[in-house]
């Protein structure tokens, strides 16, 4: 029986790939967001087997020993092949990632190794963590037991589900269905103020109702923006929440006006007439930030849901790569939305626009 040796692994039917800082590989995880120390699979053909072992945590690489002698026993199994192929190169592997493979091209090699990832259920990165702290304090404090919030249980759920993300993307996403809800129930609201008496039974009063909410998505949000900037939630209005909440980003280390304006133009955000908006010309001044404050969070709602090959696509992995990415959205965008999505059940029901005048519909 053979034992380990150079001859051994000379004629191995894999080749060992190192890969180090210059690689740019990123970390691999499993479903608990663990970091992946290695990975092996097995196929029926052995020439279609992969590994990867990732050293970069561990201390100290002669921890790994080094025996005497090994005899591989049946089946070429990877991991034995890996043993043997690392045992070879053991002077390497410290600080750095090794990829197992019968394909001697490193691209080709990474890429086949990172299907088998994803086909294993594995992570190839990690949600951008949310953390928001308490901003609303003061909207809490404003509430009060002599009003009825009873026609707001069905989006206090929605609200409950916002607390339940722990990502940026999926906080951002939760947050902004919030406010799909209040657009198209603002607009109900406004069709139930406008009828004549307590009666919703003329074809033209249905008639209306249908084009108020027939508008696009972007017009909608738009027009909540607008019905909420003079509206006091909490300690302040909207439009000098904002105002301070974007003074406070542009304040933030990670901003950078270059890179903003990068943000903007791989998002896409145009003005009214097809233009792309940019820091000077869309957010220069307070007016300018509110009249495209709803343009900069519909796109960035549409890069994190679209994902079409034109399109510049919002994944984790694109948001962890640009500073001023996680920092728009969490600190200017984020704060913003979420001031509307809590606090606009808080607001005086005679200027509220999302507040239902009466509980029911009589038709006759």
């Amino acid at each position: 029986m053979p034992t380990w040796s150079q001859e051994v692994a000379e004629v191995a039917p894999f080749n060992v790939m190192f890969l180090g800082e210059g690689d740019q590989f990123d970390p691999s995880f499993d479903q608990s967001g663990r970091r992946l120390a290695y990975f092996f699979h097995n196929s029926v053909d052995a020439v279609n087997s992969v590994a990867l072992i990732d050293f970069r945590d561990v201390p100290d690489v002669s921890q790994l020993g080094l025996p005497d002698s090994w005899s591989p026993q049946g089946q070429d199994l990877i991991e034995v092949w890996s043993v043997i192929l690392l045992l070879q190169n053991l002077g390497s592997v410290e600080g750095g990632v090794a990829v197992i493979s019968s394909e001697q091209d490193t691209e080709r090699a990474v890429s086949y190794l990172k299907y088998h990832l994803v086909m294993s259920g594995h992570r190839l990165t990690l949600p951008v963590p949310l953390v928001l702290g308490n901003r609303l304090s003061d909207v809490q404090d404003s509430l009060v037991v002599e009003k009825d919030y009873t026609q707001f249980v069905e989006p206090f759920g929605m609200l409950g589900e916002v607390n339940s993300r722990e990502s940026v993307l999926e906080g951002f996403l939760s947050t902004y269905h919030v406010l799909e809800n209040y657009m198209i129930r603002s607009e109900v609201s406004s069709a139930l103020s406008n009828t004549t008496g307590r009666s919703f039974q003329r074809v033209r009063d249905f008639k209306r109702l249908g084009q108020q909410t027939d508008a696009s998505e972007v017009s909608h949000l738009t027009k909540l923006f607008k019905q909420c900037w003079d509206k006091t939630i909490g300690a302040t209005t909207l439009s000098a929440y904002l105002e301070n909440t974007f003074n406070t980003t542009k304040a933030d280390p990670r901003w950078n006006e270059n890179d903003f304006d990068k943000f903007l133009v791989e998002l896409g955000v145009l003005n009214g007439s097809g233009n792309q908006v940019t820091f000077a010309n869309g957010f220069n001044n307070a007016e300018s930030v509110r009249n495209n404050f709803a343009k900069l969070v519909y796109s960035i709602r549409c890069s994190i849901v679209h994902n079409k090959a034109t399109e510049f696509h919002l994944s984790n992995e694109e948001l962890s790569r640009e500073a001023i990415r996680v920092l728009v959205i969490v600190e200017l965008c984020l704060p913003v939305m979420q001031r509307i999505a809590f606090g606009l059940p808080s607001s005086a029901p005679s200027t509220n626009p999302i507040f239902y005048v009466r509980r029911e519909l009589m038709f006759y």
